[in-house]
């Protein structure tokens, strides 16, 4: 006696339907990059190399990250409001502005107590 089969076929989804579609195109594309490396035009896929077209605009972003200590003082500070903390970046040289990020808030999810 055989065990039933209660796997139903998966229906085509849209995402399968694109994987399908770009893997044939994925190995096309390696198959024209094997061959360019073998014939020794490996250079015109390296990107560590910087473009040497003068023209093209470049965009460059310096950050600098730095902690930010807060008071584990007294639970009264606990009533402030939380829009009132903020998450300051120290610019560096490159950077003439002040960047700061304002973490999102978050209520406190209610305690589940056990009554008798």
């Amino acid at each position: 006696m055989s065990k039933p089969s209660f796997a139903a076929p998966v229906p085509q989804s849209a995402l399968l339907s694109k994987l399908q579609a770009f893997l044939p195109q994925m190995e096309k594309q390696n198959e024209i990059l094997a061959k360019d490396l073998a014939t020794g035009q490996a250079t015109k896929y390296n990107i560590e190399v910087a473009e040497e077209d003068p023209e093209k605009q470049v965009i460059e972003m310096n950050f600098a990250l730095s902690m930010l200590n807060e008071d584990s003082g007294s639970d009264s500070d606990e009533d402030s409001d939380d829009d009132e903390r903020e998450i300051q970046l120290k610019p560096s040289a490159a950077a003439p502005h002040d960047i700061r990020i304002t973490p999102p808030t978050s209520k406190p999810s209610p305690l589940i107590q056990e009554l008798s």
